[in-house]
């Protein structure tokens, strides 16, 4: 059992006893010295563990925690605001009791104000996206608006998924899951609908970053045009792997632009690739495989994988195409550089019909000018 397993069992053991037990009872302090104890092992090896809450699911700085599947407290914690917690290697013992007093709280009464008023101390927690980089901050349950979204964790996550499938492990549906949620979460920080796209700061990131990307604005369109909630998820875990079969691409060819037309082809084959692969892994809903094969299908009947007798594609397919081709064009590359908002918006829409749905062409290029100045880049 790892050393994270360990702290967080006696995390919320502490939590079931201090429930028990008044402060200054021997069996109180015994398990508040206990689970204190595991932290500072943490901290020994990570000066600042951290851990993130989605759903069932564990995060432990920026990988998943597979030991803990289905962990039934991990929902209890966001449902209070807990979705994150992370602790300063200055931690002390009263700065841990005075954070699990405060979490029993919130576990236990239905005050969303409720607050340490004039404490401070070296643990934080909040929503997914606390701000990194700070100091000494109070304990307190943080307003969503306050929020700055770096989404950072899930860029690893992302990248970690490549790399496993890359490597032939498959895909993780439990990380394809949480991702989801946490970019859901970060859609709604503010009064209205958001999106909040990631730059692209190094080349090795594009994958990750233009998946992400690809999920916010499938998403974001999703709900604008009045989808379920159960749609904008399964549309958005479909958008995180669209691409999923460019983990079967050299490299070299995913950077070039001059390719002959072998090289080409085996560019061409990465929609074929990306549903054997989706088919082929665990619990992935089957609409994950028909966005990653039909997404750069066209209604010209152009596109690729080539197919002898055109057909309509589906819904969540014609979406993101759409997004994923808005996303590229607006990142630079090896070999152009990045287009801005009203040449890919230009673009995409008098490629309606064309290379676009032609009415999911004309009702993004209406959402985006709509959501102009909320696009978080």
């Amino acid at each position: 059992m790892s050393d994270q397993v360990v702290f967080l069992t006696s995390f919320v053991q502490t939590l079931a006893t201090m429930r028990l037990y008044s402060p200054g009872h021997p069996a109180r302090s015994h398990a508040v010295d206990s689970s204190y104890a595991q932290l500072g092992r943490l901290i020994a090896a990570d000066p600042r563990p951290r851990f993130s809450f989605l759903e069932q699911s564990v995060i432990y700085g920026d990988l998943p925690m597979h030991e803990l599947p289905q962990w039934p407290w991990a929902p209890r914690l966001a449902a209070v605001g807990v979705q994150r917690m992370e602790f300063d290697a200055s931690v002390t013992r009263n700065d841990y009791e005075n954070f699990l007093d405060h979490v029993l709280n919130l576990l236990t009464t239905a005050d969303d104000d409720l607050r340490l008023a004039g404490r401070r101390t070296t643990v934080k927690f909040g929503h997914v996206g606390l701000r990194e980089g700070e100091e000494v901050v109070k304990v307190e349950r943080l307003a969503t608006l306050k929020v700055a979204y770096t989404l950072d964790a899930e860029v690893g996550v992302v990248q970690w998924l490549q790399q496993r499938t890359a490597e032939g492990d498959g895909i993780a549906i439990a990380e394809v899951e949480s991702v989801v949620r946490s970019l859901a979460v970060a859609m709604h920080a503010g009064e209205r609908l958001m999106a909040p796209l990631l730059e692209l700061k190094t080349y090795d990131q594009y994958a990750s970053i233009h998946a992400l990307n690809t999920a916010v604005l499938v998403m974001t369109f999703a709900e604008s045009l009045g989808l379920g909630d159960q749609d904008c998820h399964q549309f958005g875990m479909a958008a995180v792997v669209h691409d999923i079969g460019m983990t079967t691409v050299p490299p070299e060819l995913q950077t070039g632009n001059n390719l002959s037309p072998e090289e080409r082809a085996i560019v061409e084959r990465h929609p074929v690739e990306g549903a054997r692969i989706l088919l082929s892994s665990r619990d992935i809903p089957p609409l994950a495989a028909t966005v990653a094969y039909e997404h750069h299908l066209r209604p010209d009947g152009n596109g690729y994988p080539r197919l002898h007798y055109p057909r309509e594609t589906h819904y969540a397919s014609r979406i993101t195409s759409v997004c994923s081709s808005y996303d590229a064009l607006r990142m630079k590359r090896p070999f152009r550089p990045a287009w801005n908002m009203h040449r890919v918006l230009e673009y995409i829409y008098e490629g309606a019909g064309t290379v676009f749905d032609r009415d999911v062409a004309w009702q993004f290029v209406g959402m985006m000018q709509r959501l102009e100045g909320r696009i978080k880049a």
